[in-house]
This record gives C-alpha cells, sequence and structure tokens, in this order.
C-alpha cells in the first residue's frame, strides 16, 4: 500500500515549486503542498525504488541508441492503435517533452505566429514557444 501520509520538507532542499511559492509571498508555515508535474513531496514507493536500484547494480550508465526491439514496439503500437505505418527511420528519440514540444514549435511555426496553449498546462510550455 502507498503512503500518502507522510511527507518530505521539500522547502529545506530548494525545490524550484517551493521558490514559486515563495516568491508570492508563503513561507513553510503555509498548508498548500503544490503539486508540480514530476516533482512529489511523497516518498518514492518501495517497489519503484527496489526496481531502479536493481536496474543501476546490473547495468552500466550512459548514453544508448535504440534499438532494433525499441523500433518494432513502436511501429506495431502505431500499426495497432492508429492503422499507421511510419518509416522506420522516421522514428527519433528526443530527451524530453520541453525539448520535443521545442522542436515542433520550431519545425511547424514561423517567427510571429500564433501557438494555442490549453491551461492549465506546465509553465515551460510558455517559455517554449516565446522564444
Amino acid at each position: 500500500m502507498y503512503n500518502f501520509k507522510d511527507t518530505y520538507n521539500r522547502l529545506i532542499e530548494e525545490a524550484s515549486k517551493y521558490q514559486c511559492l515563495r516568491s508570492v509571498g508563503l513561507d513553510e508555515k503555509s498548508d498548500i503542498v503544490p503539486m508540480t508535474t514530476a516533482d512529489m513531496d511523497f516518498k518514492l514507493a518501495d517497489e519503484i525504488g527496489k526496481e531502479i536500484k536493481k536496474y543501476v547494480d546490473s547495468h552500466v550508465l550512459g548514453y544508448s541508441r535504440m534499438t532494433q526491439e525499441y523500433l518494432d514496439v513502436c511501429l506495431a503500437y502505431y500499426k495497432k492503435n492508429y492503422n499507421y505505418e511510419p518509416k522506420r527511420d522516421s522514428i527519433v528519440t528526443i530527451p524530453g517533452i520541453v525539448t520535443a514540444l521545442s522542436t515542433a514549435v520550431g519545425a511547424y511555426t514561423k517567427e510571429h505566429d500564433k501557438v494555442i496553449i490549453f491551461t492549465p498546462v506546465y509553465p515551460p510550455f510558455y517559455e517554449v514557444v516565446e522564444i
């Protein structure tokens, strides 16, 4: 069972989401817990921690490229879910959602074009459009 009762005080770690709270006058006495993307105040679930440790203990960490198996899974997913068969060489990896969005905005828009952003949204998405 996952523990959602015990939290960590991320203020002392200078977590960026708490820096944002400070910028609007809130401090550690506030009862507001910002629930931002990929940033939690709860302990990592034991099962996840064990699997991460197992992986780290049994692998060399570094930069890897897409494997044939990865490409095959991607192609099968598109075929099954969208009845679409992309070319194998059109599948690329991008290190994160902000980088992917930045790449897409750069590829499909020109300077002074308008971009719709549906809110609420992860704040860096605004920065990608404004650059």
